[in-house]
């Protein structure tokens, strides 16, 4: 709507003010009146004829990240989950660092050099990897972080009028993930790390030699734990989390209460084997109650609670000095998960079958932690 009024200017005394949401304001001052309504009346029609030109230029990205979070994030916090609470959290992490490197900026201003500067944004103190802090990010990380700007200038262009500014700052996007992509740069950080017998060995003796005594009731059995990973294909937090009233006993079964979910979006509770012989060790068959049995006896422990009642972050801890200690390179505890899926496979488990066990909903990710070892593909001579 076009506003008119007189001002002290004796030249061109009549200013004509246009306001339009998500649009900067239009102003001009002419002689007359006549004149202010002539060009305000043209003006609005050019608008009107094209809603969406020059709409939310002025916006900056700061001003469209508010606006996602009031309407997104905030707006969810009351009556949610305490596992969605953190998702959420970890995308307002995320929000605030697109603010943060990108808010200044007024939509008209993106370019494709602001968005690839963003993108090499160096990793935070906090990530897992030291060797790894302060290189820029890569692999599904930095995929997701792009996504989320793109989420952004969506909910700009519908909501706040700046459909055109919007669909140009998305299409920069594009251009930037598709080189990102032939760089295989979006996809750097898939693992395929998995633990040799020998390997094994260095770690089973080194916590074989660690002192037990009176203090084994408050050690953390991380050697019980690697074998327990490696035949249930589990998470160490769901390792930690699994409690004995969820054991099923006459179906060899447990409850994994509030699974881990890639998107964050649902909550999952899965029941899953505990299958027994999925790989010997020392000519023995794995299993993972008799890990747990054992465990409950040698520590005293009533068979209630938790089955492992001890901080993820203290078995990783524990597990990375053991690694360190024997010499083994760039093994993580998480890989174990990636030997479980693996060691399915080559016993001949089927999609499905493996997919009940370790939890994935789909090929594309379950393939992510299937490193086959050819030689083990032989039936007939399968070697550990």
């Amino acid at each position: 709507m076009a506003t008119i009024t007189k001002i002290t200017n004796p030249t061109n005394p009549w200013r004509v003010q246009i306001r339009r949401a998500g649009q900067a304001t239009i102003s001009k001052c002419f002689p007359t009146n006549v004149e202010a309504k002539r060009w305000a009346r043209a003006e609005e029609t050019k608008l009107d004829k094209n809603s969406t030109a020059n709409t939310g230029a002025a916006l900056t990205m700061s001003e469209l990240v508010a606006s996602y979070t009031k309407e997104f994030i905030n707006d969810q916090e009351d009556g949610i989950s305490q596992k969605r609470r953190q998702a959420l959290r970890g995308v307002l992490t995320n929000l605030r660092q697109i603010d943060q490197h990108l808010g200044r900026y007024r939509l008209k201003e993106l370019t494709l050099e602001i968005f690839e500067n963003f993108s090499k944004i160096p990793r935070s103190k906090s990530c897992a990897s030291k060797k790894m802090e302060g290189k820029p990010l890569a692999g599904k990380t930095l995929h997701s972080k792009l996504g989320l700007v793109k989420m952004v200038l969506r909910h700009g262009g519908v909501m706040q009028g700046a459909e055109s500014p919007c669909i140009n700052a998305i299409a920069k996007m594009d251009t930037l993930i598709l080189k990102l992509r032939k760089k295989n740069l979006l996809h750097k950080n898939e693992r395929d790390r998995r633990p040799t017998i020998s390997e094994l060995e260095m770690l089973e003796a080194y916590f074989a030699a660690l002192p037990t005594g009176q203090n084994y009731r408050t050690r953390t059995p991380v050697w019980e734990m690697v074998l327990f990973a490696m035949s249930t294909c589990m998470r160490r937090g769901e390792i930690t989390k699994i409690v004995w009233e969820d054991f099923v006993t006459i179906d060899r079964t447990i409850w994994i209460m509030d699974r881990k979910d890639p998107s964050g979006a649902h909550e999952r509770n899965d029941l899953v084997p505990l299958l027994k012989g999925t790989f010997d060790w020392r000519g023995v068959p794995v299993d993972p109650i008799a890990i747990m049995s054992d465990l409950a006896f040698r520590t005293g422990r009533a068979r209630k609670g938790r089955v492992f009642p001890y901080n993820p972050n203290h078995v990783s801890a524990h597990f990375k000095r053991a690694c360190d200690a024997c010499g083994i390179e760039d093994l993580h505890f998480h890989d174990l998960r990636h030997e479980g899926v693996s060691r399915l496979f080559e016993d001949g488990r089927q999609i499905p079958e493996v997919s009940v066990v370790s939890g994935h909903r789909s090929w594309t990710d379950l393939k992510r932690y299937t490193n086959l070892k050819p030689k083990n593909l032989h039936r007939d001579t399968v070697t550990p």
